[in-house]
Order: C-alpha cells, then sequence, then structure tokens
C-alpha cells in the first residue's frame, strides 16, 4: 500500500515542511476546503515525524478539482457516516482527478491543509 495526501495547492504548508523536514510555515489562501486550511504543519507529539516517515507521496488539488468533487457528492445520497466536509472532497477529488495513477493499488488518502 502506498500513503499518499491530498492537499489544497492553496495552502502548501506540507509540501514546505516535507521540503524543510520540519513543521514549517507555508502562506496559505482562500479554499473550499477551509476547515483544512493551515500555515504551518502542526506537530502533535511527534505526528508530523509520522507523517513524513509514512507517507509514500502527496497531490496538490486545485479549487476547481475540489469544485467538482463538491458538485459529484451534491448529485445524490451520501452515505451515512461519510459528511460532506473537506475530510472527504479532498481524498474524493484525488481519486477523480488522479484516479489513473492510483489504478490497481491500495491508497490510503490523508487529507490535510498542513
Amino acid at each position: 500500500a502506498r500513503l499518499v495526501a491530498a492537499v489544497p495547492q492553496a495552502c502548501p504548508s506540507l509540501r514546505a515542511s516535507l521540503t524543510a523536514a520540519s513543521p514549517t510555515r507555508a502562506p496559505c489562501g482562500p479554499t473550499r476546503a477551509a476547515v483544512l486550511r493551515a500555515e504551518v504543519t502542526p506537530d502533535a507529539p511527534g505526528a508530523f515525524l509520522i507523517l513524513a516517515r509514512a507517507m509514500d507521496s502527496f497531490t496538490d488539488l486545485t479549487e476547481a478539482e475540489i469544485a467538482a468533487a463538491e458538485a459529484f457528492l451534491s448529485q445524490g445520497p451520501v452515505p451515512a457516516g461519510l459528511g460532506a466536509g473537506a475530510g472527504v472532497l479532498l481524498p474524493l477529488a484525488a481519486l477523480l482527478h488522479r484516479g489513473p495513477d492510483l489504478f490497481g493499488a491500495r491508497v490510503v488518502m490523508v487529507a490535510s491543509g498542513g
């Protein structure tokens, strides 16, 4: 299995933190995934280190891709317990727009603005 983080392009703090190998501040613009908007990747007792070691890759999602996932969810009933928050929108957007890259593999998507 691969661990792939889905992050909004407007909030590049996770990418900056992974490049710097430590939690790093990065300006965060407006995003539909506002609940995941973070200028700094938090380091709750070693969480960043665990994520940095475990994650294989990440995909940056545009606002248009996030909006398309939101529209897709609005087309029909949402399964109980799934909700329609950013924690669902980002992995769904990644699967809708990056799916061909992921076919045939077990993939865990980590939704994070930071």
